[in-house]
């Protein structure tokens, strides 16, 4: 786990690979991807092109780190075909 400045939430943060936010969160790469599309979670790009989730955009308060990510109320799941 690396910590760097958010830019969205303007604060320092923990940021976890995309496979370990996978792994957390129970879901698969396309969902992550979907989340990021959409703004609803928060990420930087390393120069390698790595990308890194922003621990605080996961958790449904910025201040609690041990709540699990809530999509936007009627969001919906449905994947693109």
């Amino acid at each position: 786990m690396a910590t760097f400045t958010c830019d969205v939430c303007q604060r320092e943060a923990r940021f976890l690979s995309l496979q370990n936010s996978m792994r957390s969160l129970g879901v698969c790469r396309s969902t992550i991807y979907y989340w990021m599309e959409r703004g609803w979670i928060h990420w930087r790009t390393l120069p390698s092109g790595r990308r890194l989730i922003c621990l605080n955009s996961l958790s449904r308060s910025a201040g609690d780190e041990n709540k699990v990510f809530q999509p936007p109320s009627g969001a919906s799941f449905a994947e693109p075909v």
